[in-house]
């Protein structure tokens, strides 16, 4: 291994992972004004989507709002803009569960995606496997590492 070169392209990714960061966070962030939302609460949202119904004091704890009031309103805006709906819990009747609306997602949400999705899909299509591979493994872990990080600075509060 060529030291100098990979020291020189590991602060490029370094780099370029930051800039990517900030413009997805930018990105979604107009999403969410494009229908009316803030930014946690298409957050929330994407949550009960890729994690299915929870309680609201789940949907607190796994996207880092305060039970009570902050979680109440992200969960009233998403409920008012018709993007969940809150159900009781069939097997507990005292809890309520929010559920995503999967059909007005797609109806109105997902086709603001359907431009970065078509660059991402032709990004994809023009990688090997071997790339296609490494890239998996590399967001994999970085996933995990952030979510463990995330939750290491909960616990500090």
């Amino acid at each position: 291994m060529d030291a100098p070169e990979h020291a020189r392209l590991a602060e490029a990714i370094n780099s370029a992972m930051r800039e990517f960061v900030t413009r997805t966070v930018l990105f979604h962030q107009a999403v969410a004004q494009a229908v009316g939302l803030t930014a946690t609460d298409l957050q929330c949202l994407n949550l009960l989507l890729s994690e299915g119904p929870m309680t609201p004091g789940q949907l607190a704890a796994n996207s880092g709002l305060t039970t009570g009031a902050a979680i109440t309103g992200a969960i009233d805006r998403l409920q008012r803009a018709g993007y969940v709906h809150r159900a009781n819990d069939p097997a507990d009747r005292r809890k309520v569960l929010v559920r995503p609306d999967h059909d007005r997602v797609e109806k109105e949400i997902t086709p603001l995606y359907d431009g970065i999705g078509r660059w991402h899909d032709g990004e994809l299509d023009a990688k090997g496997n071997d790339e296609l591979a490494a890239v998996l493994d590399y967001l994999t872990n970085a996933t995990r590492a952030t979510h463990t990080a995330t939750h290491a600075l909960r616990r500090k509060d």
